[in-house]
């Protein structure tokens, strides 16, 4: 049997409060609810549609959207990486719209981290839509 001694324990709990995060320990984050990036461009390509906006300060990365109305709705975009669902600025360059197809992209910026996989974090107000359609030629 193994047992921790007081000076260890006490060690320990200092390390975690100061220093250290446990990993199992939920934590709340105070983050400022951002502003929508302005300026936002599509720019229809060869099989794809570049972005690109003004930085918002602030910011610790994007969530970009897509939808099929400039309403919405909107659904971030897929960059293949479920772990990872922000992009860290622009530009951007969506390959995943269907090419010959009008979409709408949107763009929100995220204050604080997300919880894991899927949750991008704290994502402020949405760009106005930008409308493109990617091109086969």
């Amino acid at each position: 049997m193994s047992t921790t001694s007081p000076r260890a324990a006490n060690a320990r709990a200092d390390w975690e409060e100061r220093i250290g995060r446990r990993s199992d320990a939920t934590v709340e984050v105070a983050a400022p609810r951002l502003p929508a990036p302005t300026g936002l461009r599509a720019i229809p390509g060869r099989g794809q549609v570049t972005l690109d906006w003004q930085p918002v300060e602030g910011a610790i990365g994007y969530v970009v959207e897509r939808g099929v109305t400039a309403d919405g709705p909107f659904a971030p975009i897929d960059t293949g990486n479920p772990d990872v669902m922000a992009v860290p600025g622009p530009p951007f360059a969506d390959t995943t719209a269907a090419v010959g197809q009008p979409a709408f992209w949107a763009v929100g910026a995220i204050s604080a981290a997300g919880n894991g996989p899927g949750d991008p974090g704290l994502m402020g107000e949405r760009s106005e839509a930008a409308a493109a359609t990617p091109r086969s030629d």
